[in-house]
């Protein structure tokens, strides 16, 4: 599987050689598999919206799969090019990141006849896009998250970039923040309410190689290849795995407030071994104790 997205009671699973998969999950606890419909390309992206499923399919390009009868999905449409990695829709347009060719705008007002109507070739290897607002978010591999000005879908325009220090690969925006997969450094976040001066406020190196990331509430859910799932909770702006305070001296608890890892306040004076989050005027702070 490459990518899913659920709706009410389905999974909708992009699965690479095997299309588009449908999983049924009424019953939690015994998921079934309920039909699928076999794309022509290697299913790499999905995006639902309204009665269509949205599939970037590798070099199948950009299929429009009718799921109004989850148990019979058919194809309406299609529009071909290079290959198509991930997709995002928003109103009448769907946003597809082409590898190497970058963002391609699609049409869709029409699913049956969808038309390409604007591009932007971003540096890079784009592997991910997100849309909030009036912007794209790109995922751009060796040049980082990319920001896209999509105010005029048919002009495209790059306003901001943020250089993460390894490969880009997931992102996923919540507020005034962007999460990125960024594969051997982990989970990387970049303050985006200046879109055209982006700037990470914080990270976590995850143990494995980040590959994709998604985000409800605090938590943060993160695809980290080998490791498999890895699940962190965001506590604020300010945590920077390098800036750490070490030992009990260097505390100070007068009317600031100090949280466990698990988030909950931690009411005694003399803390154990172990890592803290402190408030400070500047944001929240990690602490590790180690002694």
């Amino acid at each position: 599987a490459k990518r899913v997205y659920v709706l009410g009671s389905y999974v909708y699973v992009a699965d690479g050689e095997d299309g588009l998969r449908v999983i049924d999950i009424s019953d939690l606890q015994n998921p079934q598999e309920v039909s699928y419909y076999d794309t022509p390309g290697n299913a790499q992206g999905i995006y639902i919206s309204g009665f269509y499923a949205y599939v970037a399919d590798g070099n199948g390009g950009l299929r429009i799969i009718d799921i109004s009868d989850p148990i019979n999905p058919y194809e309406i449409g299609y529009y071909t090019f290079g290959s198509a990695k991930s997709v995002h829709v928003s109103g009448s347009y769907a946003y597809v990141v082409v590898g190497s060719s970058g963002l391609r705008v699609i049409d869709v007002s029409n699913p049956r006849n969808p038309r390409e109507i604007g591009n932007y070739d971003t540096p890079g290897f784009a592997y991910d896009v997100y849309v909030s607002g009036s912007y794209a978010y790109l995922a751009a591999y060796d040049r980082g998250l990319r920001i896209i000005d999509i105010s005029d879908p048919q002009n495209p325009q790059e306003v901001g970039y943020y250089d993460t220090p390894d490969g880009a690969r997931g992102v996923y925006v919540s507020g005034s923040y962007a999460y990125v997969a960024d594969e051997d450094s982990g989970l990387r976040i970049i303050d985006i309410s200046d879109p055209q001066n982006p700037q990470e406020v914080g990270y976590y190196d995850t143990p494995g190689e980040a590959r994709g990331v998604y985000v409800s509430g605090s938590y943060v859910y993160i695809a980290d290849c080998s490791v498999g799932l890895q699940i962190y909770q965001f506590y604020g702006t300010g945590i920077n795995e390098k800036e750490t305070l070490k030992g009990i001296k260097n505390l100070s608890f007068e009317g600031k407030k100090i949280y466990d890892i698990s988030g909950k306040l931690v009411k005694e004076k003399k803390l154990k071994k172990g890592i803290y989050f402190k408030e400070t005027e500047k944001g929240i702070k990690k602490i590790l104790i180690l002694k």
